[in-house]
């Protein structure tokens, strides 16, 4: 009895060959031994898309896979069988042509036609069964109907009226949508094409309905929705299972395995995925396919050639679109060496040359070339670069951990490779820089347009309020959510969602009531009694509607953009939405943090996205729109900041998806282990580049207990009060720029501070898409987020109170903090910039205006602003510093509140340190770094000597009011201090490695130079005592401390002192102050609590301390104020 598995066929000889089992056939065939042969039931060779789901994907996956196994089992078509009926074709052509002196009457065609028919049959590669079956099929096509090139020419100028057409916003969405399906059927696919070349005929002519031209009325005859629907849908269903089972047959051609042994998945993979590396394939990866492999490519090569030159598909002879772009992509793709690919690359290559043949085009060009142009760009970078290990103070662990959690990501550049130079070239070559470019142009852009918004709307009252108030911000959510229905049914739909949505937040905790509560009110207004789309637009306020409006002309605005980004790099198609903005759903009170934002129709990163390519099932699958709202979720309705934050996500991706690509091959290559030997340092590197790329994707996930998240944001919103009053203050002006000045003339040996205040200049920074361009307001200690232009408001108290003081104490941050700091980064670049340009040679006479930037002396420029100040992006920073972890915020916070300019300058001065001591560094990176720590230290002596000045005159001026005057006991004291806060902050500038062990230092520190003036027998009274800064009490846990501070000890410190008018001194003893002093600190009382919570500059706590000092002082010696005397000057 015959083997039931077994699978047989007749070779050219006729004798039959049977294998017993799929693994033996399977291996014969990747050996080559079955060359000859091609499945007696044609499969198409069109790659799988667009199905519609998985159900659907299984049904014809068994469809396809019956005729499959059909066709194994019963092999009988061979390579000679294929050759004797293009000969039969030939002959019939030639016959054909010599009738009618070669012109075309019925039934026959043209010299012309068979000369182009033989050409193509010669140039056939018949391993290709597919290539082959296009050439038969329109060579008996042109055989029985010699008007069908005619057709198909003119099909292909009605095709591009139609989408010309499509462009107009007036058209019916649902006649919009089955207009773009029916242009999208290849006519080769087609059985009938006459009826085909009716229905697209009839569209063109009625899409736009009945028009008026040169005073002519054109009546349109109408198009019956349902039935175009039902042919449409017919047409692309039944070319689907062709296109399976064509992928199917793909897997077997290229791969050589019986596809029935894998899931799709793993053909997927097999096929597509250079670096995936499978099982079942490895059992046969040790054949050399090279040369196959190099034979195909060739032939391949020069039908794709053949193809780009003609704009004609080879075989099925229908004109084929390439535009200038992707012409570009071809070239290169044919200026692929095959032959020093990887085997799996080279796979991949063929599959892209094939998709080509046969579609006319592939996905996959862009993302291949990308990978192939990464791996090239590492292989020549292993000659030019080279790290040393990492190491802090002699220890791996120290120098590992500092890069990975304190570090910025230049400066761990620059400490792998020993060098200043060497450190921004290398993310330059591995495309990081360009990734922070297209983060930064997306960033300015979205920034841009709500600038816009804001100056457009910020005066309007809708609904008679303010237009970011909860109720208007609301109302445009649930606006927007609404008007992308497209027919009733969807709008049924949504209004259930939304009904559903609001019922979940009843359900949940007081906030969530309070939101409830507040789309209720909404829904009530605009959606309750609503049936349409028209009855929710009219219901809302018109100036809500406008905005809404202008955010969906935005998002229409970038699709191409996006399309061609998800096409080329994702590999999956996009549907354009009518009426798109981004809606998110949230989870109410989710543990799963990964789930805490999910766009209600998205699961892509690219907004506008609406089908997901899903790997598992290798479909792509639509994105569908929820019918319900499930138990613990609701539909934010935030929508200016969603808006926000989903545009940049959105568009950073649309910008930095191909750089993101290449800089993943590049270090995910082979060459990466060369260039960064160690492990543990590349690892750390690489992590930091992921991390970096996650932050700015809004992938950074807050894992901390909600408990956590909840203190987390209590501090944001309590901590403002310590910023304020230890950053807000006029003195800011000086301490910002002119010891960044001192350190930039130094290191640049220039200071360009005309051009920072030049409008040219700034408008080229701005352009430049360089971190500097936006630059702004970071606060030192995380808390900068009030500071936004559209910020929601609150309706709980607390907030509403925190919100009140922020505008005010944002003030003085923004003039005196954020203003200078934006104007000497500035100043700092161009002065960098023109050293660029003079390093190269170039000419440093600039007229900003028409200047072309240079990107290497701006990469430089970027450089060295972010090694001498805070990175001007904040994503830069350290795995600790930059955290959105709530846990880590609150240590943040509580430990180092505003130390991260100060562990900037010592990652800056730990890498010249090692390019000082290291043997490999180059003379021109130790002269570097030598004018780096020479500026650093400048820096730091002329931050203290300004800010001290600044100090000392506030507290003259109190002294000159008060009418008091140090005498010079008092005066060698104040030196003495000064002297010794000087030695504190060195050394926990410089010595000091960390500020927590700051205390330990100057401790240490102290007990050296008591133990130096002992053995000088220095005078007592001339002797300094360096004791360590005390953070006593509450003031010890950071910002809160300092916010605290006040609340507990400095208010009642003052009230008790203004309300009994007596204190106690060290030893214990009661003294009372003068009456005149009483009535001036009591007249302080006022500016005493507006500096409290930060509504006045820190300068004004100088001089209420120096009043209370002097106060205190003068008790004792019975002297009196003439404040009143002089008019009140203080």
């Amino acid at each position: 009895m015959a083997n039931p598995c077994a699978f047989s066929y007749v070779d050219k000889e006729g004798n039959q060959v049977t294998f017993s089992t799929k693994e033996e056939f399977a291996k014969a065939l990747y050996d080559g031994l079955l060359d000859e042969f091609v499945s007696s039931k044609k499969i198409s060779s069109k790659s799988a898309k667009s199905l519609v789901d998985k159900t659907a994907m299984q049904d014809l996956k068994n469809q396809a896979m019956d005729i499959f196994k059909a066709g194994l089992e019963s092999v009988k078509v061979t390579k000679a069988t294929s050759k004797a009926k293009l000969k039969s074709i030939t002959e019939t052509i030639n016959s054909l042509s010599k009738s009618e002196d070669g012109k075309s009457k019925a039934g026959k065609i043209t010299t012309k036609q068979a000369g182009s028919l033989i050409k193509r049959i010669g140039m056939l590669n018949l391993d290709n069964p597919k290539t082959t079956e296009k050439l038969l099929d329109y060579a008996n096509k042109i055989i029985n109907d010699s008007e069908y090139k005619d057709k198909l020419d003119n099909l292909d100028s009605v095709i591009s009226s139609i989408k010309n057409k499509l462009k107009s916003k007036t058209i019916d969405p649902e006649l919009k949508d089955l207009a773009k399906k029916l242009v999208s059927i290849k006519p080769s696919s087609i059985s009938d094409l006459d009826t085909y070349f009716d229905t697209v005929n009839q569209v063109n002519d009625n899409i736009k309905g009945s028009t008026a031209i040169g005073g002519k009325l054109k009546i349109a005859e109408g198009i019956d929705k349902s039935k175009l629907s039902e042919y449409v849908n017919t047409e692309i269903e039944k070319s689907k299972s062709l296109e399976l089972q064509d992928m199917m047959n793909s897997f077997y051609e290229n791969v050589g395995l019986n596809p029935s042994d894998f899931s799709y998945d793993e053909m997927q993979e097999m096929m597509y995925e250079p670096n995936t590396e499978s099982e079942k394939f490895n059992k046969y990866d040790e054949l050399n396919l090279r040369d196959k492999i190099s034979e195909a490519s060739s032939k391949m090569k020069s039908i794709v050639k053949d193809m780009i030159q003609n704009r004609i598909d080879s075989f099925s002879f229908e004109r084929i679109n390439i535009d200038e772009s992707k012409k570009a992509e071809f070239k290169k793709i044919l200026d692929v060496d095959v032959d020093k690919l990887s085997k799996q690359d080279s796979l991949l290559y063929i599959n892209i040359l094939n998709d080509i043949i046969v579609n006319g085009d592939s996905n996959k060009i862009k993302l291949f070339n990308i990978k192939v142009d990464a791996n090239k760009t590492a292989k020549e970078a292993v000659a030019k670069f080279s790290a040393k290990k990492v190491k802090l103070f002699g220890v791996n662990a120290l120098g590992e951990a500092w890069n990975e959690q304190i570090s910025s990501l230049p400066l761990v550049s620059e400490s792998m490779f020993k060098s200043i130079e060497k450190g921004e070239e290398f993310l330059g070559t591995i495309g990081f820089d360009n990734i922070r470019k297209g983060t930064n142009k997306a960033t300015r852009e979205v920034n841009s347009f709500f600038k816009g918004i804001s100056d457009s709307y910020k005066k309007t009252k809708p609904n008679n309020q303010d237009f970011t108030t909860k109720f208007n911000d609301h109302e445009r959510g649930m606006t927007a959510f609404m008007i992308m229905s497209t027919d009733p049914s969807d709008f049924a739909v949504n209004k259930k969602l939304i009904e559903g949505s609001i019922n979940n937040l009843l359900k949940g905790d007081e906030s969530q009531v309070e939101m409830g509560n507040s789309h209720k009110e909404v829904y009530d207004k605009i959606l309750k009694d609503s049936k349409s789309v028209e009855d929710v637009v009219s219901k809302a306020d018109a100036i809500n509607v406008k905005a809404v409006n202008e955010f969906v002309e935005f998002n229409n605005s970038k699709y191409s953009e996006k399309e061609d980004v998800s096409k080329s790099i994702y590999n999956s198609s996009l549907s354009e939405k009518n009426n798109y903005t981004p809606i998110s759903y949230k989870r109410i009170n989710s543990i799963d943090a990964k789930l805490d934002d999910i766009d209600a129709f998205d699961s892509s990163i690219i907004s506008s996205k609406e089908k997901i390519y899903d790997k598992k099932s290798g479909t792509f699958i639509e994105s569908k729109k929820p019918t319900s709202v499930k138990d613990g979720s609701y539909i934010s309705l935030d929508f200016l900041s969603d808006n926000e934050r989903k545009m940049k996500e959105s568009l950073i991706d649309t910008y930095t998806a191909g750089d993101i690509q290449f800089m993943k091959s590049f270090v995910d290559s082979q060459y990466m282990s060369e260039i960064v030997p160690n492990k543990k340092d590349r690892d750390i590197f690489i992590d930091r580049l992921k991390e970096y790329v996650k932050i700015k994707r809004s992938r950074q996930v807050d894992m901390a207990p909600e408990a956590a998240k909840a203190f987390s944001r209590f501090l944001d919103k309590t901590s403002r009060i310590a910023v304020a009053r230890s950053l807000g203050g006029v003195g800011q002006l000086v301490n910002q720029t002119i010891p960044v000045a001192t350190s930039t003339l130094i290191n640049s040996q220039r200071l360009d501070i005309i051009d920072a205040i030049n409008s040219d200049w700034n408008s080229l920074i701005d352009k430049s898409g360089y971190d500097i361009a936006n630059r702004g307001l970071e606060s030192a200690s995380d808390f900068a987020a009030f500071t936004k232009i559209l910020e929601q408001a609150s309706d709980s108290k607390f907030d509403k109170t925190v919100d009140l003081l922020s505008k005010g104490q944002e003030f003085w941050l923004k003039t005196f903090l954020g203003k200078p700091d934006v104007f000497i980064a500035r100043a700092s670049w161009i002065s960098f910039y023109k050293k660029g340009l003079k390093k190269q040679g170039l000419s440093t006479d600039i007229d900003a205006k028409s200047h072309k930037l240079n990107d290497e002396a701006a990469r430089y420029a970027q450089a060295q602003v972010d090694r001498q100040q805070n990175p001007s992006d904040p994503s830069l920073e350290g795995k600790w510093l930059s955290s959105k972890n709530s846990a880590t915020k609150i240590s943040r916070t509580i430990i180092l509140p505003f130390a991260k300019f100060a562990l900037n300058q010592k990652s800056r001065m730990y890498n010249d340190i090692r390019i000082l001591s290291s043997f490999s560094s180059s003379r021109d990176d130790k002269i570097k770094s030598s004018l780096s720590l020479i500026g650093l230290s400048a820096e730091m002596y002329v931050f203290s000597l300004v800010s001290g000045y600044v100090r000392d005159l506030v507290e003259s001026g109190v002294d000159y009011a008060m009418g008091y005057e140090e005498d010079e006991k008092d005066k060698k004291k104040s030196e003495k201090k000064k002297k010794e806060a000087a030695i504190l902050s060195t050394t926990s500038n410089v010595i000091s490695p960390f500020p927590l062990v700051d205390f330990a230092f100057q401790e240490g520190v102290g007990k050296i130079i008591d133990k130096a003036q002992d053995y000088y027998e220095v005078p007592k009274d001339e002797r300094v005592d360096v004791k360590p800064f005390s953070d006593g009490g509450i003031n010890k846990f950071g910002t809160i401390g300092i916010s605290a501070q006040g609340l507990y000890k400095d208010i009642p410190e003052y009230e008790s002192l203004i309300q009994e008018g007596k204190f106690k001194t060290a030893r214990g003893t009661e003294q009372q102050i003068s009456d005149d002093d009483l009535e001036t600190l009591r007249a302080l009382r006022t500016p005493f609590y507006l500096n409290q919570v930060g509504l006045l500059p820190r300068e004004v706590s100088y001089a209420i301390k120096k009043a209370i000092k002097v106060s205190k002082e003068r008790a004792g010696s019975g002297g009196s104020s003439d404040f009143g005397k002089r008019g009140g000057k203080f």
